[in-house]
C-alpha cells in the first residue's frame, strides 16, 4: 500500500524514466538525426512568365512555370564526425545519473518498506495494548463489585472498597492512555499508507516464528 500511494516513490519513478529518456536522448545524438519535410500545395497557381520579344527579330510571347508539385518531400541526414569528446561524454553522464536515479530508487523503496513496517508494528502492538488495557479494567471492575459485596456483607471494611475504586479509576485512564496511543500509531501508519482502512481495521498480527534458543553449552 505504502509503494503503490507514496508521493515520494511516484517521483522517485517519474525521476528514474526522465534519466532513461536522457540516455536515449545522448545516444540518438551521438548516432546523428534524420529530418524529413513534406509539402502538399494543390491550390498553387503557376508563375506566369510574359516576354515582350524583340521588334522585327522575336514576337512577344507568354508562358507559366510551375514552381512547386502537389507533392513534395525532402529529408536530411546529419552524422557527427568529431565532437571532441562531447557527446560521447554526455552519454557517459547521461548514463551515470541514470545508475544513480536506479540505486535512489531502490534506497527509497528500502526506506519505505522498513518505514511502513515499524509503522505497522507500532500501530498493532497499540491495538494489542488496548485489548490489554480494556481487559485490565474488566478485572479491576470485577474486583471492585467483589470488594462492594464483602463490604456490604461486613467481611472487609470500606478503605478495601476504595481501593478497589481507585483501581479501577487507574484502569479506565490507562485504558484511555492506551486508545490515545493507539489513535496516533494508525494516523501515522495511515500517513505512510494513504489507505483509510488501517484507521479503522483490526490489525492482524504477524511475525516470524521465534527460534529455539541455542544450548548452554553452544
Amino acid at each position: 500500500a505504502t509503494l503503490a500511494a507514496q508521493p515520494r516513490w511516484r517521483a522517485a519513478e517519474a525521476e528514474g524514466r526522465a534519466a532513461a529518456a536522457r540516455v536515449r536522448q545522448a545516444t540518438w545524438r551521438q548516432i546523428g538525426t534524420l529530418e524529413t519535410t513534406g509539402l502538399y500545395t494543390p491550390m498553387q497557381r503557376p508563375l506566369s512568365v510574359e516576354f515582350p520579344g524583340i521588334p522585327n527579330l522575336v514576337p512577344p510571347m507568354s508562358f507559366e512555370v510551375k514552381q512547386l508539385q502537389t507533392y513534395a518531400l525532402s529529408a536530411t541526414v546529419t552524422q557527427p564526425l568529431w565532437t571532441w569528446g562531447a557527446l560521447s561524454d554526455n552519454r557517459a553522464a547521461a548514463r551515470q545519473d541514470l545508475a544513480a536515479s536506479r540505486q535512489g530508487i531502490e534506497r527509497l523503496r528500502q526506506q519505505l518498506v522498513l518505514e511502513a513496517s515499524q509503522a505497522f508494528l507500532v500501530a498493532a502492538a497499540a491495538s494489542a495494548g488496548v485489548r490489554v488495557a480494556e481487559e485490565a479494567l474488566a478485572q479491576q471492575q470485577a474486583f471492585a463489585r467483589a470488594a462492594r459485596s464483602r463490604m456490604e456483607a461486613g467481611a472487609a471494611a470500606r478503605l478495601d472498597l476504595l481501593k478497589a475504586e481507585l483501581a479501577v479509576a487507574e484502569a479506565d485512564s490507562a485504558l484511555l492512555a492506551a486508545r490515545n496511543r493507539e489513535r496516533l500509531a494508525r494516523e501515522a501508519l495511515f500517513s505512510l499508507t494513504l489507505d483509510p482502512r488501517f484507521r479503522e481495521a483490526r490489525l492482524r498480527e504477524s511475525g516470524d516464528a521465534a527460534a529455539e534458543l541455542p544450548a548452554e553449552t553452544e
